[in-house]
């Protein structure tokens, strides 16, 4: 604590190194933007095998593709998903000009037919797709320079995708299995073995008993280069200052909502317009429904529900929020309802195709209410007459114990709130209803609820006093132990491994590419400290370990999966030395297990029932002769010992064309995904991504 009480002290000096950081940081922005070299950067996010995938190109791709998926995606994501179509790009496109494919004026001709056909802006007056009407288009298109360079970019691209198929199509296509590979997936599929076996499980022999050292784990690793070969990582661990409100945040937001309950003019406690006052002063919108007891927080339910209609309940904490509720109402309500409608839309009516205006569409629905009232017998014949409702017609327009909440609030309202026979007409964003309300169950006590909340967070002092702390561990972190410091001010110290260059979310911080940029960039050296804004906080980061080549994966990283490989090594062969016996039944009891049957194998599925998929063990079992008994299996979930009982070779058939058709599928399936991993894994990518984001 000596550093840290030191640091404390020296306010000025606090200010002074503080704004030398701000300072460097802002020459340091200059500089690394070429401001003060006198140059620009470098232009390309990639280069695959000498073609450059140009940056900006690449970010109006991203950009666009952002759009698409309208928030779906994270932008790494998004750019992410864009690299990998771009670098399949260039790689297809190289290799079709290596082999001279060109797009000539037919192929264009119908890849642009394959990409448009369901535009109805080519359709003629038949309703079909007119290439004469594209063309009309492309025509129209060059009047404008900048309109007709973006139609040749769609164009080209349309192609490129077209040739791209085409390609992948060809390999697909030279999938070549004979009449031999037809009989062999037939016989898969088909021959069936009927075995008896003992499974002794793994789980039957505790993990401690089958320890997995360091030196194992590396040594399997580098047995399997390939699969434990990982792109550079770090390592890095953190102090988070989380910018949580304070006690004097939190009363300062509790005295925010108290004026509002108590506003004489315009409160939650005096207003006779709850919902605007809500909409007004609340971040959560009114909402104009009845609650369930088990729909309202169980940690306020209770109190609500113990109070009468008018009172107020707050202010209290919930869900990150200082909120104070007003009960609206109070009622019982059924929990289900069966109602039967008519619905009479605005516009035209696809049942009776009568176009109705608004009050037209009142009418009519008056008028049948009247007859109605008058015979209710006449309810299903007025349905298949005139309700546009299609999903309920042919039940005569019942819609059978649906919830409180399944449909529109008007239609809700009335079925719920109305007495079981009520019939009556209700307009929603759909039409004019004329329902009928044919029974309800469970009734319940609801409420209604006028809420008004406002989000707990830390105010700008709150926030200016975290920054004064974060500073100080961080200054006295840089000339003293990381954890230490930490440890001696109370401090959480979180590591963070194998933290990958184009890596997003850092655990416990969520998105941070600056950090990840920090942490690869060359002039950070391990053991530099870095203070990164989190949100309203701060997070204190120290570079732990770096690697800037590919490598192994360390003993840490690789430990997840390997521990298990090994682990279930070590047991099966424990478990073979522990095995005595000559029948199954005396392996059995000697390992208390039982021996169970299993029938109708295959190896096309080589699922065992009560063993789950064992693809050694069924392979085995194919091995064997009736009677006969296997050695020790060492399957997926333990080791086997196997009696076969039958095995039923499936009849030869004439011919075979169905099952070469299927196995051509697959293996021309498999063709094209390999031929393009080939190719990528041969190709020279140079990725320049971690440079720019």
């Amino acid at each position: 604590m000596a550093i840290l009480n030191s640091i404390r002290k020296r306010g000025i000096f606090l200010i002074i190194i503080i704004a030398m950081a701000l300072f460097a940081f802002v020459i340091s922005g200059i500089i690394d933007n070429g401001g003060l070299k006198g140059g620009g950067v470098e232009s390309n996010v990639a280069t695959v095998n000498g073609t450059d995938i140009d940056r900006v190109a690449f970010n109006n791709l991203v950009e666009a593709q952002s759009r698409q998926y309208g928030g779906a995606a994270s932008q790494s994501q998004v750019r992410n998903i864009v690299w990998e179509q771009q670098v399949r790009k260039a790689i297809l496109e190289g290799k079709l000009e290596d082999l001279g494919f060109t797009a000539e004026a037919n192929f264009t001709k119908k890849a642009l037919t394959d990409a448009f056909q369901n535009q109805p802006d080519f359709f003629n007056e038949a309703g079909v797709f007119d290439y004469a009407k594209l063309e009309e288009h492309i025509r129209f298109q060059k009047e404008n320079d900048l309109t007709y360079a973006q139609w040749l970019a769609t164009e080209n691209e349309v192609v490129s995708q077209a040739l791209q198929q085409a390609y992948l199509n060809m390999v697909q296509g030279s999938a070549s299995p004979s009449a031999i590979d037809g009989k062999w997936e037939y016989h898969l599929e088909n021959d069936k073995v009927d075995i008896q076996y003992v499974q002794i499980p793994y789980g039957s022999i505790p993990d401690d008993q089958a320890v997995v050292t360091d030196a194992e784990i590396e040594a399997y690793m580098r047995d399997h280069q390939e699969r434990f070969t990982v792109d550079p990582r770090v390592d890095v661990q953190y102090v988070l200052f989380a910018g949580n409100a304070s006690a004097a945040d939190e009363l300062a937001t509790t005295q925010e909502i108290n004026d509002i309950i108590t506003d004489t003019i315009n409160g939650l406690a005096t207003t006779t317009d709850l919902a605007a006052l809500v909409n007004s002063q609340s971040e959560i919108p009114y909402s104009d429904r009845f609650l369930f007891k088990g729909q309202v927080p169980a940690s306020i339910a209770d109190s609500i529900f113990s109070r009468n209609e008018g009172d107020i309940y707050g202010p209290y904490k919930e869900r990150g929020y200082i909120m104070a509720t007003r009960i609206e109402a109070k009622r019982m309500l059924p929990d289900s309802v069966k109602a039967r409608h008519i619905l009479i839309p605005v516009g035209t009516n696809p049942t009776d195709n009568v176009l109705r205006s608004e009050a037209q569409a009142k009418t009519t629905a008056d008028s049948l209410l009247t007859v109605l009232r008058a015979d209710r017998s006449k309810f299903e014949e007025l349905v298949s007459s005139f309700s546009s409702d299609q999903g309920s017609i042919e039940r005569g327009g019942l819609y059978d114990w649906y919830p409180y909440n399944r449909m529109v609030p008007a239609f809700r309202d009335f079925t719920f709130e109305e007495e079981v026979g009520s019939l009556g007409v209700v307009k929603s964003d759909f039409g004019y209803h004329i329902i009928e309300v044919l029974d309800q169950k469970n009734p319940q006590e609801a409420v209604k609820l006028a809420t008004v909340a406002k989000t707990l967070r830390a105010s700008q002092e709150t926030i200016n006093n975290l920054f004064t702390e974060a500073t100080t561990f961080q200054l006295a972190a840089e000339k003293g132990d990381f954890a230490a410091l930490a440890q001696e001010g109370a401090y959480g110290v979180r590591p963070v491994n194998a933290v990958g260059e184009l890596d997003e979310n850092i655990s416990g911080l969520g998105p941070q590419r600056t950090l990840v940029n920090w942490a690869f960039n060359e002039e950070t050296a391990v053991g530099d400290i870095k203070r990164f804004d989190v949100g309203d906080g701060f997070a204190v980061v120290q570079l732990v370990r770096r690697n800037l080549e590919k490598a192994l994966m360390s003993n840490a990283e690789g430990s997840a999966i390997v521990t298990p490989i090994l682990r279930k090594q070590k047991k099966a062969k424990m478990i073979r030395e522990q095995l005595s016996g000559s029948t199954l039944e005396e392996i059995a009891q000697s390992q208390s297990q039982t021996v169970q049957t299993a029938q109708a194998i295959n190896r096309k599925s080589p699922t065992i029932a009560g063993a789950a998929t064992e693809p050694k063990v069924v392979g085995a079992a194919f091995g064997l002769k009736p009677g006969e008994v296997s050695g020790p299996i060492d399957g997926n979930n333990g080791v086997y010992v196997v009696r076969l009982t039958a095995k039923n070779i499936a009849p030869e058939l004439e011919d075979y064309s169905a099952f070469v058709a299927r196995a051509r599928q697959a293996q021309g399936t498999s063709d094209a995904v390999n031929a393009y991993n080939a190719l990528k894994k041969a190709a020279d990518i140079e990725d320049n991504r971690a440079t720019f984001y």
